[in-house]
């Protein structure tokens, strides 16, 4: 049974913006359902727009809105019922994503196990014509959270494969021009609760990778990298985060025909992500060799068509320019624009 108890008060605001009317109180959940109410009151005296955010966190738990929401306009004296469940089956960007989320449950089993990764998505080029297919996935293969040191933290050994192939649309059969097939290992660490004002989230990742395109000959490319990725994530208000992630990376073992892709890829890299979670956003992954001036950059743009419709997918564009984008070509400078969509960001 349900009893109304103001728990937790907090004002919403955006970057640039005066603070809005919005409070927040939290219902004691049902024992049966694990659901909580959420009401957001208007106790300003103008309409106010509010995007319920994706999860919350009372009491050391972390609760997952039920299903989809879109920003609404709240009348002053008015209010808009949110349902909130915890550890709740909610899709959340992956480690890599725009917005990161902690895991959301200790110890999951079965299909639990599998989660999102880097962004997936379907992209089409113009100049040239060309499409772009990312998938990828990430595996628990160990983890829980311990009970003999913080319990603030929670860590995990994953499985993760990423895969991207390159389709080249200016010519009739439409061959795929190349692969890049990605498996790697890799232990993750995070603090358990989301950003909130004040106080954010840090993460560590770190792991082998190979990387290879699958095929024979002079055409192979392969390569082996041992990397850590410390991060950090901020709240920046009103369902905003920011995300930084410097990554560091050394290279072992046989390098088929790419012997001297560390002049052109370097030994570091580093991802900025900005936006509000599954909504929408931008991302930017940099590489860089200072010494032989070399790199590349990635910029990923994204907006849910989920806030205005059913529809769980997102439109996506991406711009690259530099060295590296496929690992046949790793030594030749180019640049795309991109169009598609993502069904993880």
């Amino acid at each position: 049974m349900r009893s109304v108890l103001p728990l937790l008060v907090a004002l919403f605001f955006a970057p640039g913006t005066a603070l809005a009317d919005i409070r927040e109180i939290i219902v004691a959940g049902d024992d049966e359902t694990a659901e909580t109410e959420v009401f957001f009151l208007n106790e300003g005296t103008d309409v106010e727009p509010h995007m319920p955010p994706s999860s919350l966190v009372l009491d050391g738990r972390t609760l997952w809105r039920v299903g989809k929401a879109a920003t609404r306009d709240i009348a002053p004296g008015n209010f808009v019922r949110v349902l909130y469940r915890a550890e709740a089956e909610t899709t959340v960007a992956g480690t890599n994503g725009i917005g990161v989320a902690p895991d959301k449950g200790v110890n999951p089993t079965g299909f639990k196990k599998f989660e999102t990764y880097q962004p997936m998505y379907a992209l089409l080029g113009a100049d040239p014509r060309d499409a772009k297919l990312q998938l990828s996935f990430k595996y628990l293969l160990l983890g829980e959270r311990p009970q003999s040191r913080s319990e603030n933290l929670r860590w995990g050994i994953y499985f993760g494969y990423t895969q991207q192939m390159f389709w080249d649309l200016e010519q009739e059969s439409i061959p795929i021009r190349d692969f890049t097939f990605s498996p790697e290992l890799f232990f993750y660490l995070t603090t358990a609760e989301l950003p909130k004002l004040g106080r954010p989230q840090f993460s560590m990742q770190a792991g082998v990778q190979h990387e290879s395109n699958g095929r024979g000959g002079l055409q192979s490319r392969s390569l082996n990298t041992l990397y850590i990725e410390p991060s950090v994530t901020l709240a920046l208000g009103n369902d905003w985060q920011l995300r930084a992630a410097p990554r560091a990376w050394a290279y072992f073992g046989n390098q088929d025909n790419n012997e001297q892709i560390e002049r052109f890829r370097g030994y570091s890299g580093l991802t900025v992500a900005l936006g509000k979670p599954q909504s929408y956003g931008a991302r930017g992954y940099f590489r860089l060799n200072p010494v032989r001036g070399k790199g590349s950059a990635e910029i990923d743009v994204f907006y849910s068509l989920a806030q205005k419709s059913s529809l769980d997918v997102a439109v996506h564009a991406q711009l690259f320019s530099g060295y590296g984008e496929t690992l046949l070509d790793y030594d030749q400078r180019s640049t795309r624009l991109r169009v598609g969509l993502s069904i993880a960001r």
